[in-house]
């Protein structure tokens, strides 16, 4: 028995740890935070199994390992596993909508806190249920600030295969969320659960639900990461053709038909802004359309360029400028010249 628990942690802790290094080597290429986050979970799911391997397996055979089960430190250390990965898993599905909300991470965490305190406290099977479902109520309410945001943000930038990936793993991390919710409801109330005949080896320790979400997250991640840096590096390979055919082309003439013909101060302090920040062609044309409010599809049909290579180069202009909004650009621009 404990050979089985000790190979099903090995199994998980090899899946994640693949996937730690496909989603920090595509963060690396692409900079993009939803790898970074995704990343960071997987690390903590590492963290997790190797912990709960060590109680299945030395639990019951070293005294001062059982002392330590028995003084209930193992329900605070479950804790704070769990709203660190609450926080960072509320960072990931922020990441897929392209927010960057410091309340929603925080919020999550200190949810899971209140959660586990109250079923803590609460006497019975009730308490339990509430302590042992705290990251099923995690998942499904990610999964559904994700969806409402969607439907909410009706201009969201998102391309369409991208929109398409997270809703089917926000989608699969909701059903889950509810499968993880009545597993361990059943398992409480009914002191055992029909897997319990099929499977002898079943135990506390190993969550279905929850453990073939993560390796069903893994598999996505390990996918998309694949599919992502290949789509980079194609709309990289056509922003440096595209720089290449402009760099001839890209002249005084280019800049002075997107400002007004009557304002040389405003063309020249353009020109000075592009050369003090090192923009390339591309990007001193793009920069001008923001200064102007507009926005990247906008941009992207006027320039008859795709909606990807437009946000690569909006960017690569504001980790220039060294700033993280597209508001903030007309303020850096007024303060260059103040």
């Amino acid at each position: 028995m404990d050979f089985f628990h000790y190979c099903y942690n090995v199994f998980f802790i090899l899946i994640f740890a693949l996937t730690v290094s496909v989603c920090y080597r595509v963060y690396g290429l692409t900079d993009r935070l939803l790898f970074k986050y995704s990343g960071e979970l997987m690390l903590l799911y590492i963290i997790e199994s190797i912990y709960q391997g060590s109680i299945e397996i030395f639990g019951t055979s070293y005294i001062q390992f059982t002392a330590f089960l028995e003084a209930g430190f193992d329900f605070y250390i479950q804790i704070i596993l769990t709203s660190i990965e609450a926080y960072v898993f509320a960072r990931l599905v922020c990441s897929m909508l392209d927010v960057y909300k410091k309340k929603v991470p925080v919020i999550t965490a200190f949810t899971v806190i209140v959660i586990a305190g109250a079923g803590y406290f609460l006497p019975g099977d009730s308490g339990l249920m509430l302590t042992s479902n705290v990251y099923g109520f995690i998942m499904t309410g990610l999964s559904a600030y994700y969806f409402i945001s969607v439907k909410n943000k009706k201009n969201l930038e998102t391309p369409k295969p991208d929109g398409e990936a997270f809703g089917f793993i926000t989608g699969l991390m909701a059903i889950f969320g509810l499968l993880v919710i009545v597993e361990n409801t059943n398992y409480i109330f009914h002191n055992s659960t029909d897997i319990d005949v099929v499977l002898q080896f079943y135990t506390r320790l190993i969550r279905w639900a929850d453990d073939i979400f993560s390796v069903f997250l893994s598999g996505w991640l390990i996918w998309y990461g694949s599919y992502y840096s290949d789509r980079y590096m194609n709309e990289k390979l056509e922003m440096l053709l595209s720089e290449r055919l402009m760099e001839f082309s890209f002249s005084e003439k280019n800049i002075e038909a997107k400002t007004k013909p009557e304002d040389t101060d405003k063309k020249k302090k353009l020109e000075e802004f592009c050369r003090l920040y090192s923009l390339t062609g591309r990007e001193s044309e793009i920069v001008v359309f923001m200064l102007e409010g507009k926005s990247n599809k906008e941009i992207c049909e006027t320039l008859s360029l795709s909606l990807g290579t437009v946000k690569v180069h909006v960017h690569s202009i504001l980790t220039k400028l060294s700033i993280s909004r597209r508001t903030q650009l007309m303020s850096c621009f007024d303060r260059a010249f103040s």
